[in-house]
């Protein structure tokens, strides 16, 4: 029956119904509201909980009526007057086709469907002593959960998916309880919560249950003991812990939580210190040892691989496997290693678990956990760089990664494992987190709590990058099953050692999300992620096996093309001498054709006057003597059959250095085609020369020669040629440069003399022009804002002496500090550049401003000496008038003493020595400069763009 079916037949009923509201002790209320004493109440409410007959609403009630009896009864009634746990059960699981919910003080009772609307799911129920019981959904889950409460159950939502009706009940004080478990001398010390759920014909849900559990005061036990979360098993007719895990003590809210993984009545035991040692020691059993079998297999099919690469390198080096070749091998050695230390963890746990009660780590295992943890984020780490830099090696090829980045990934690696691991070390140190715990006889690992954060979070990032790369990886093989025109072997075998790298990363990723759910979850369920732990670990060593045979195979096909080469030369009669000219007799020149691929370009370094490219050089001649047998073309040869015949001595003019690439093997090929005609590739980074004529930096555009020729044969021997295709024997992969914009190119090839020999001379021009964006934010601009600070000055009261020179000195100082910064980055050229001749400008600017406050600061100087002296004049003739008055002292204490004449005269004194220490008002220099210096600097900057953009741009 479907959801929505059911609800059209459910009846809602929130019944007030209480049956401890009687107010009087000893009695309870019926359900007639008729209060009797609890005996006789117990009496009812068996017989209608008996009764068949009984609707749903009737038997719900009754079940909290008896409860509400037997709570704190002293009676012991007989058989049929009281109820088992197995009854009770029963009768929480028999309500049906009813929306019910009914609280009192000593239970609360919740029949619900969890799909109540679009924005709200039932999810469980809670109680709290002295209020009662409530609804958990989805919209107060937080709140119920984040709260003190006695009791409560919380049902994970995907276990709710095909569930019609969800029956809760919680009994504050579990009278009936308390005596039920004779056996094994656990002790009743919390509420007990019934579970039952009701589902429909879909596909079943694994159950999730979560419980929350506060100590009943009346229930707080004596002494030293352990506290379990426990289910009563209604067949044993004992409280047992089978699928439900450790439970787990919630400081902030002073209770214990735990998880389940079935339904029953669940209650918080506790079990005397003295009861916890077991008598007998417990035994592997067949995952165990399975898992131990696995994982040494694993341990050992690596140092096989190891022993037989040495032993070949040692007893035959031209057939052994060459150590840049095995580095992919390093994937599984960080799983090997990580193997070693789970083992030693594993064993040590066992070997040193008290108790099966115990939880807390001891300090060994401790130690041994965290080291695991880091080799298990270390292995991760490295099996995810290695895929990814073998598919960028393998498969992207160009431009192809040095190993210097593998070993740069390497170092982030593990400064990311030991970031992870401090970590974890750190909150674990703090008591309040508990963030580890003892699985006994198992493993010391991270609670359910926490474990999503350390373990699932960072795992499932690694496989999801991880799967990308598969993905890519396995789109280019496809790409190439449907196109290639021959079968390069060779090639294809890398590509397959990239996906067995991210294989075994997706495999170890898998299984580790599933190991450490092992110990706390339900015994089914945890049965069949053990197995599946077990077999992706034990993958590990075919993953080893198949990377080993791969990069073997490799090196064999290798020594198979030496071999083949050998026997065209027997077949030919010729012996191939080094350096032996076509027949040994004097022919028509070779023609060497040449064509190159730039993939990369740059840094361009204006310092040493140099640049750097990668690029893939391809020469093509021809050897009559190589002439392949009728309908065979195309044939890949050994590059070590160089050695064997002759090639051309190609070198570089101006180049400075260069080398050819290495990694993982050398970089080169060699190819016989049709008619004799020989291609020989390699892969090289050059750095030459480029004369740069900086006069326009850093506006200008450099063109850079890349110029080759042979080193010792002449024009009578060698003549160079480009390809004649549509890019004229240069094909550039799109460059992105960081200071150059290249935007154009030229070949061309001449004749030159060295030694009285002409020689053959292919030359490649690379015309860049310069990204001036760098200069202009870094020079142009805060130069010019430099300049108009300084005009700050003219807006300054002209008396403010020292504020405009500061103002001067500190932009004329800032503008030094900038121009030094800047030719920074330019070599020590005997010329100006452009941006010097900017910079000139800007100083002459900045020294104009300061020259301009110098002469308006000595032009009201003069003024002012003018006035100070008719004043002075001005003074001492009002003094020779009063010579013959007494003498005034004119300090602040005496003024007062003075007669009015003499007060007069000094009013007069002081009111034009004010005059003089007035604002002076706007000077016409500063006036004049206001406008004249933006005019000016504007209009020089309009003719020098124009001279060095476009005057001088051919």
């Amino acid at each position: 029956m479907t959801a929505s079916m059911t609800s059209a037949i459910v009846s809602n009923s929130t019944s007030l119904y209480n049956p401890d509201s009687c107010g009087i002790a000893g009695y309870s209320k019926l359900l007639n509201n008729t209060c009797v004493p609890k005996l006789d109440a117990q009496i009812i409410a068996c017989s209608i909980l008996r009764n068949s007959s009984s609707d749903t609403d009737r038997v719900a009630k009754a079940l909290s009526l008896y409860i509400s009896s037997v709570t704190n009864s002293t009676v012991t009634l007989n058989t049929t007057s009281t109820l088992s746990a197995d009854e009770i059960d029963n009768i929480v699981k028999d309500l049906t086709n009813i929306n019910l919910s009914l609280s009192s003080n000593t239970s609360f009772i919740a029949v619900q469907q969890p799909n109540q609307d679009e924005n709200s799911m039932v999810l469980g129920a809670s109680f709290k002593r002295g209020i009662g019981g409530d609804i958990i959904d989805t919209n107060n889950e937080v709140n119920v959960t984040d709260s003190f409460i006695t009791a409560a159950v919380i049902v994970n939502r995907e276990s709710l998916n095909g569930v019609t009706s969800l029956n809760l009940l919680i009994i504050d004080k579990p009278t009936e309880y308390e005596n039920i478990d004779n056996s094994t001398n656990k002790t009743l010390t919390s509420s007990v919560i019934v579970v039952n759920l009701q589902r429909d014909d879909s596909a079943f849900s694994p159950l999730y249950l979560s419980l929350y559990f506060k100590l009943i005061e009346e229930y707080i036990p004596n002494g030293i003991g352990k506290y379990l979360c426990s289910f009563y098993n209604t067949t044993t007719f004992i409280w047992s812990e089978t699928g439900c895990s450790s439970a787990f003590y919630n400081q902030q809210f002073n209770r214990y939580e735990c998880n389940c993984t079935h339904t029953t009545s669940f209650a918080l035991v506790w079990l005397p210190q003295s009861l916890l040692t077991e008598t007998s020691s417990k035994t592997f059993d067949a995952q165990d040892i399975a898992s131990l079998i696995t994982q040494l297999i694993s341990i050992i099919c690596f140092l096989i691989i190891m022993i037989h690469a040495t032993g070949i390198r040692i007893i035959n080096p031209l057939i052994g496997v060459q150590a840049l070749n095995l580095l992919p091998l390093i994937s599984t050695a960080s799983t090997t290693i990580l193997f070693s230390f789970y083992i030693a963890l594993s064993l040590t746990v066992y070997t040193q678990t008290s108790s099966s009660y115990q939880t807390e780590c001891f300090s060994s295992s401790g130690v041994l956990m965290f080291i695991t943890y880091f080799f298990l984020i270390f292995m991760f780490c490295v099996k995810t760089i290695t895929g990814y830099f073998y598919f960028l090696r393998f498969v992207r090829l160009f431009p192809q990664p040095s190993h210097r980045k593998l070993l740069i990934m390497l170092i982030i690696s593990f400064l990311i494992s030991s970031l992870c691991t401090i970590l974890a070390i750190g909150l674990n140190t703090n008591s309040s987190y508990n963030i580890t715990q003892l699985y006994p006889y198992e493993l010391c690992w991270f609670n359910s709590n926490v474990i999503y954060y350390f373990m699932t979070i960072p795992i499932c990032l690694f496989l999801f990058f991880n799967i990308i790369t598969i993905i890519l990886v396995s789109n280019s093989l496809f790409k190439h099953a449907r196109s290639a025109a021959t079968s390069k072997q060779i090639n294809e075998r890398l590509k397959r050692c990239a996906i067995v790298l991210l294989s075994s990363c997706v495999t170890q990723g898998i299984g580790w999300i599933f190991g450490p759910f092992i110990s706390f979850i339900g015994v089914t369920a945890g049965e069949v992620l053990a197995w599946i732990f077990i077999i992706l670990n034990g993958l590990e060593g075919v993953w080893s096996i198949l990377l080993y045979i791969l990069i073997r195979t490799q090196q064999m096909d290798e020594q198979k093309h030496v071999v083949a080469a050998i026997e065209l030369s027997k077949t030919s009669g010729i012996p191939l001498k080094k350096n032996e000219k076509l027949n040994g007799k004097r022919r028509d020149p070779i023609r060497i054709q040449v064509y190159l691929m730039i993939t990369s370009l740059g840094p361009i370094a204006e310092l040493d006057m140099s640049y750097t490219m990668n690029l893939f050089f391809r020469q093509v001649w021809t050897d009559e003597r190589l002439t392949l047998p009728n309908k065979i073309s195309n044939v890949a040869v050994s590059t070590k059959l160089l050695s064997a015949i002759w090639k051309p001595d190609t070198y570089f003019i101006n180049s400075r250095s260069g080398f050819l690439h290495t990694t993982p093997t050398l970089n080169h090929l060699l190819r016989i085609l049709e008619n004799g005609r020989l291609l020989y590739s390699s892969r090289l980074t050059i750095k030459a020369s480029c004369s740069n004529f900086l006069r326009r930096f850093p506006l200008d555009i450099q063109t850079c020669p890349f110029i080759l020729s042979s080193y010792a044969y002449g024009t009578e021997d060698v003549i160079y040629d480009w390809k004649l295709d549509e890019n004229n024997g240069v094909e550039l992969v799109p460059l992105k440069l960081s200071q150059f914009d290249l935007f154009h190119y030229k070949t061309s090839k001449r004749i030159i003399q060295f030694n009285d020999r002409n020689h053959s001379v292919l030359q490649l021009d690379l015309s860049m022009r310069r990204n001036a964006g760098y200069y202009i934010l870094q020079g142009y601009i805060p130069a010019s804002l430099l300049v108009i600070l300084s005009w700050i000055s003219f807006w300054i009261n002209s008396d403010a002496t020292a504020d405009r020179v500061y103002i001067g000195v500190t932009c004329v100082l800032s503008l030094t500090t900038l121009i030094l910064d800047i030719r920074s980055y330019i070599p020590a050229v005997p010329y100006f550049t452009a941006i010097d001749y900017f910079f000139i400008m800007c100083y002459l600017f900045l020294f104009a401003s300061v020259i301009q406050l110098t002469a308006v600061h000595c032009h009201l100087d003069y003024r002012r000496s003018i006035r100070r002296k008719k004043v002075m004049k001005d003074l001492s003739r009002t003094s020779d008038r009063q010579k013959t008055s007494p003498k005034i002292n004119l300090s602040v204490q005496n003024i007062r003493q003075l007669n009015p004449t003499q007060r007069s005269t000094f009013a007069g004194v002081v009111q034009r020595l004010q005059k003089l220490q007035q604002k002076a008002p706007l000077h016409e220099f500063d006036r004049l400069a206001r406008i004249g210096f933006p005019l000016l600097f504007t209009l020089c900057n309009c003719i020098y763009w124009y001279i060095f953009v476009f005057y001088t741009s051919q």
